[in-house]
């Protein structure tokens, strides 16, 4: 699939409506995937999320109305989509520093967030091991947190993390890691509708639950699995990057709408040689 294609479709679509009602359900029906892969994929190839990317559009476009017209405040708010304009002079100071009063006043600094654009540059010589592996399903049993969509995870993932590095089921979890994959998941599993998802912190085990942990069966895939070498989290960042911008655009594979994750082998993650793999289910596109 051609993501950078697809994504500029859909930054078509957010400019033509950002004075109505963004659809992340349209935008991902542009981009032929699920809400939440196209909440993830956009992140990752932007460096943005996409609620951060239209926000900080009309914000942007509302800083014109404010400086160049005589329009009333609570009619800009509403022309962008805020309900108040309580609502909206508190986003518009977070983004541009100062309240929209002040921001009439010339002299004062305004920000500008510009339309994005997406584009593929090509490059040479940067080697990226991976490997195609089917595999049948797989069970794993650890904790488990839902989140409404992308934005949200992004912002509490690392929390998660730092909590079940210090609990007591990180340690009951390391000794029972008796399947084929020897380190700790990141799974994501996307709802079957909306942009909701599930992330678990799990092992592949065959052992019981109970307790605070759960279990979960990874459907059977073909799975593209990538290295990703180097200190957490910017190697995974960076891969994971390279793999939507490059190996999947253009591709005989397409990523298949399944639960992915990350393999966290043993090791020092502050190490440069740290090795982390990457696992995108996969099919023919």
């Amino acid at each position: 699939m051609n993501w950078i294609s697809a994504l500029n479709n859909a930054l078509e679509y957010i400019e033509n409506n950002l004075e109505n009602d963004v659809k992340i359900k349209k935008i991902a029906q542009i981009c032929l995937c699920s809400e939440y892969n196209v909440q993830r994929v956009f992140s990752i190839i932007s460096g943005v999320t996409l609620g951060e990317y239209i926000r900080n559009r009309r914000l942007s476009k509302a800083a014109v109305d404010i400086r160049e017209t005589n329009m009333r405040i609570i009619d800009i708010a509403f022309k962008y989509n805020y309900e108040s304009a309580d609502a909206f002079s508190k986003a518009f100071k977070n983004f541009h520093g100062i309240s929209p009063k002040d921001g009439r006043v010339r002299s004062n600094e305004l920000k500008t967030y510009p339309k994005l654009h997406f584009s593929m540059i090509i490059k040479g010589g940067k080697e990226m091991k991976n490997r195609i592996a089917e595999k049948g399903k797989l069970r794993v049993i650890g904790m488990k947190r839902t989140y409404k969509n992308v934005e949200e995870g992004m912002e509490n993932i690392p929390k998660f993390w730092t909590e079940f590095n210090a609990s007591k089921e990180c340690t009951e979890m390391c000794s029972k890691m008796d399947g084929e994959l020897k380190g700790f998941l990141g799974l994501c599993i996307p709802h079957e509708t909306g942009a909701g998802y599930d992330y678990m912190i799990c092992i592949n085990s065959s052992a019981e639950a109970g307790g605070e942990l759960e279990e979960y069966e990874i459907p059977g895939a073909e799975w593209m699995i990538f290295e990703a070498k180097g200190k957490l989290p910017e190697s995974v960042q960076s891969v994971t990057k390279q793999i939507y911008e490059e190996v999947l655009t253009g591709s005989e594979y397409k990523h298949d709408n399944k639960p992915d994750f990350e393999l966290y082998l043993s090791g020092d993650i502050e190490n440069e040689d740290y090795i982390t793999e990457i696992w995108i289910p996969v099919v023919k596109a």
